[in-house]
């Protein structure tokens, strides 16, 4: 999943950026959560961020449907900008991760 930012200069304003995804919301703990340069990377030379689910945190996941938003801190302030449901599939094909 990637995202992107109209205007150069709002990048540097972002101060944290966190995709964190829930079991139910009314959990207190995250089932997983990427922040900036923990699976969240900003493109070099883009407004594009990308945000990147690994197969180490998927691997760790139960086939269910998860409750998940994109949020970002901005001059303090906090904004979400997606929301939704992810929903894990088992994997078919296993292929070896080295």
């Amino acid at each position: 999943m990637n995202f992107s930012l109209t205007d150069d200069e709002q990048i540097e304003d972002i101060t944290e950026i966190y995709f964190s995804g829930k079991d139910k919301l009314t959990d207190s703990e995250y089932a997983f959560q990427l922040t900036l340069d923990n699976g969240i990377t900003l493109q070099e030379g883009t407004t594009k961020f990308l945000v990147s689910l690994s197969h180490e945190i998927t691997a760790t996941l139960e086939v269910e449907n998860y409750y998940y938003d994109l949020t970002f801190v901005m001059n303090g302030n906090v904004f979400t900008i997606m929301k939704g449901i992810l929903q894990v599939e088992a994997n078919v094909t296993d292929v070896p991760v080295s």
